[in-house]
């Protein structure tokens, strides 16, 4: 079984949702998302339906702020180490540069 972290911070969840059920069947998903106000309520439920309860993190948003990336950054470095995922995607430009600064600090292996 595989762990599998995505993280998103747009406003995709049907999206999200299709893809968590998918990998669900036979591997551990979390799901990562930004502000939980920019959120669709709908959406937390479903995850929740599927077994899921996404993490949100505080310094995931929208806006561009060098200080918060960072601090997103460092925030799932911290996730990642908890969780030790074998797959992470991320499915926006902000949400997978973070990633991919976490993941580097983090030395995931890229696929």
């Amino acid at each position: 079984m595989r762990k599998i972290t995505i993280t998103h911070v747009e406003i995709i969840q049907k999206y999200i949702l299709q893809l968590a059920r998918y990998f669900a069947r036979h591997n551990q998903v979390i799901i990562v998302v930004g502000n939980k106000h920019d959120q669709d309520p709908v959406f937390f439920a479903e995850a929740q339906a599927l077994g899921i309860e996404p993490i949100v993190m505080k310094n995931l948003i929208r806006d561009i702020s060098l200080v918060k990336a960072f601090d997103a950054v460092l925030e799932l470095r911290k996730l990642l180490t908890v969780h030790r995922p074998d797959v992470l995607h991320a499915n926006s430009s902000m949400a997978g540069a973070i990633s991919a600064a976490a993941a580097f600090l983090y030395r995931l292996d890229p696929l």
